[in-house]
């Protein structure tokens, strides 16, 4: 019987009666059922998900390393949901075979699909498609949109000279800033487009944004979106990381600087911000790295849990007022605060 074969009892095969993704044959080999949302973990949980992750992480460096061998092509792209992965994206990226990684930031299981067809147009015309530079591939607001449904909210908000350096100004007077710009991100992560923004240079940040704004375990880790200029300041090994797919080791002066993004594994995962994609998220960036001397924003989704990122102004609002977010940026244009 092949690998494969003898999987699917425990995937597609049987009782499914705690999830759509695996049988109850998974549960009863695991000798536990799945913790509930809410539910401890424990040393058993923590054993278990550092099991399944070792493995993966064997495997598809195993796979790599084949498939450089054999191809002669060091330079790798990954796809399919596994992508996502963000240690195993950067357990391949370490390795020695390996001269640079690219994950799709958008991977699901019409990858190979789609690959295969983009190697057969290049076979047949030669025609190859341009580098992915962003993923605002969504809808969008005018400010005309924007300014009626902050009235029709009945919202108080102002219209700063330089929402930049106020909004810049408040990161660095340790605010949490929910900030909305131009179209919605594509994917899982939020880019500049629908995001959270703390002081990377406090750690109090990071708990707080975990504990009253996303609602979640305090030992996740946050992203920095940082200068893509400064990506060499920070980390000794890395390559340009757009999608926040990759995470890299932080060198002493990020763990000094930053350290509400360092992991506990003593690595980040990073967005690299370029000024001719994000250009107003880049310029906020600027913007606290002239007040405080770090080009980095500890950058996180802008949602709660169980909830999806927000898309328009609505949603924006309904998530600021039910979290501990302190201020409100729409369109790089309108201000929202809280009182007191």
């Amino acid at each position: 019987m092949s690998s494969t074969a003898s999987i699917r009892p425990f995937i597609h095969f049987g009782e499914h009666s705690y999830s759509g993704r695996f049988t109850d044959k998974l549960v009863k080999l695991l000798g536990a059922e799945p913790r509930l949302p809410a539910g401890p973990v424990t040393q058993w949980h923590m054993d278990l998900a550092y099991a399944v992750q070792s493995e993966i992480e064997e495997a598809a460096c195993r796979l790599v390393r084949w498939a450089v061998q054999e191809t002669g092509i060091s330079t790798v792209c990954l796809g399919g949901g596994v992508a996502q992965n963000v240690k195993m994206n950067s357990a391949i990226f370490a390795m020695d075979e390996v001269s640079d990684v690219f994950a799709h930031p958008l991977c699901s299981d019409s990858g190979a699909a789609a690959g295969a067809a983009l190697v057969t147009c290049f076979r047949e015309t030669g025609a190859h498609p341009l580098p992915l530079a962003t993923l605002a591939l969504g809808p969008e607001e005018s400010s005309a949109a924007i300014r009626a449904s902050l009235c029709n909210a009945k919202v108080a908000f102002e219209q700063p000279a330089d929402v930049f350096a106020m909004t810049a100004r408040a990161l660095a007077d340790g605010l949490l800033v929910g900030w909305v710009d131009g179209r919605a991100e594509a994917g899982p992560r939020a880019l500049g487009q629908r995001s959270i923004l703390a002081d990377p240079r406090a750690v109090e940040s990071r708990d707080t944004v975990n504990a009253v704004v996303k609602q979640r375990e305090l030992w996740r880790p946050f992203a920095p979106a940082m200068l893509a200029s400064a990506r060499d300041r920070y980390f000794d090994k890395s390559t340009d990381s757009r999608f926040m797919t990759m995470a890299f080791r932080a060198n002493a002066a990020l763990r000094r600087d930053a350290p509400a993004i360092v992991h506990s594994d003593g690595t980040s995962r990073i967005q690299t911000v370029h000024p001719d994609v994000t250009p107003a998220f880049h310029r906020l960036i600027q913007e606290f790295a002239g007040m405080t001397g770090v080009p980095v924003l500890l950058n996180t989704s802008f949602n709660i849990r169980g909830e999806p990122i927000v898309n328009t102004t609505e949603d924006a609002l309904r998530t600021f007022w039910a979290t501990g977010l302190d201020m409100l940026v729409l369109g790089a244009e309108f201000v929202v605060r809280k009182e007191g």
